[in-house]
């Protein structure tokens, strides 16, 4: 993926000096010509900025061949389907070898760091699971939803993010399926089945609210091993809708 981690200040300060190692250095230049003031960055390949028409934004790099792939997914999709549950694409450019993406900022955090200090209401949980339906309401799967990929904003609203693993609904699986093999199911669910189907999200959506009201469901192990191992959930503090959907999920199919 181009990102496991949302736009937000991840650390003590929040922000650390950008990457000044190429390709980056190059293409920082070329990004401060189109009116983009760099502030700092999440990671080296996920800057945040300010401009004067957007305000605060978040600028997403890739150099490699994969990332472009993951980048330009996600810019397809996210210029094609709006939707209140996650943020529009402002800009997609290439320059010197590198692609980069522009979205605005979310003023929040991840689940994964909300969850820390606070308990996940049904309010919540209900916004994460709108998100989720608008997504499948237009034909597609997430692939990736874990603790990272979902921003909690003002009064419990969710937002998800990182569409780079986006999958279309009956279509056949691409070459390179995106996810975090803690949170997602890849050999058994691939193997499987012939095409993405929108269980994928929602287990990956169990697994998550399991490990944010308590522990990893599974002691942290990817989900592949647990399949192979027949281990069981642990899972008390998720509601039962979402503990049938774990059980369910980690059945290998003969």
């Amino acid at each position: 993926m181009i990102s496991s981690t949302p736009p937000f200040n991840d650390g003590p300060t929040g922000k650390t000096e950008v990457n000044k190692e190429p390709p980056f250095q190059t293409i920082r230049v070329q990004i401060e010509k189109a009116g983009y003031q760099i502030m700092g960055q999440f990671k080296p390949h996920i800057w945040c900025a300010n401009h004067k028409a957007y305000g605060n934004v978040v600028i997403k790099l890739a150099s490699t061949r994969l990332q472009k792939l993951q980048l330009k997914q996600e810019a397809e999709f996210l210029t094609r389907h709006q939707s209140n549950h996650w943020v529009p694409i402002l800009e997609y450019e290439h320059y010197s070898g590198v692609d980069w993406a522009v979205l605005p900022q979310i003023d929040g955090i991840n689940l994964g760091y909300f969850s820390r200090k606070h308990k996940l209401s049904n309010k919540l949980i209900r916004s994460i699971e709108r998100g989720l339906l608008s997504l499948h309401q237009y034909g597609y799967i997430h692939g990736d939803i874990n603790p990272s990929n979902i921003m909690v904003s003002a009064e419990d609203r969710a937002m998800l993010i990182d569409f780079g693993g986006t999958m279309k609904l009956n279509a056949p699986y691409p070459k390179y399926v995106a996810g975090n093999p803690k949170y997602s199911r890849f050999t058994h669910v691939i193997a499987d089945d012939q095409y993405p189907t929108i269980e994928r999200d929602w287990f990956s959506l169990a697994v998550t609210l399991a490990s944010c009201t308590g522990s990893h469901p599974f002691g942290g192990n990817e989900i592949d091993t647990v399949i192979k191992k027949g281990m069981q959930p642990q899972m008390t503090n998720i509601p039962s809708r979402y503990q049938m959907i774990l059980l369910s999920g980690i059945k290998a199919r003969t």
